[in-house]
């Protein structure tokens, strides 16, 4: 199960719009015992470590949650990190 990459900083403050829904995933995962990769999280700590200006590139011009091919291919290497994470463990 797979939750949001959608975050981005907008002006000054972090702009959470998906917080509830990556909340609703993990609860849904953790119920099920379905391994989830917390997207929504690497998402804004990368976005926060960043800031607005820098992490606009990753995404679609006027988007506040749609990640560009460039976007898509940095989170598809934190997915690739983290799938590799569960493959260890099982």
């Amino acid at each position: 199960m797979f939750n949001s990459t959608a975050s981005r900083a907008y002006l000054t403050k972090y702009n959470d719009i998906l917080a509830d829904y990556a909340e609703e995933c993990k609860k849904v995962a953790a119920k099920t015992g379905c391994p989830l990769i917390d997207l929504h999280t690497v998402s804004m700590d990368f976005i926060i470590r960043n800031g607005k200006q820098s992490t606009a590139r990753y995404f679609y011009p006027d988007s506040e949650y749609y990640l560009n091919d460039f976007g898509a291919y940095i989170m598809a290497g934190y997915t690739a990190k983290e799938i590799k994470k569960y493959r260890e463990t099982c």
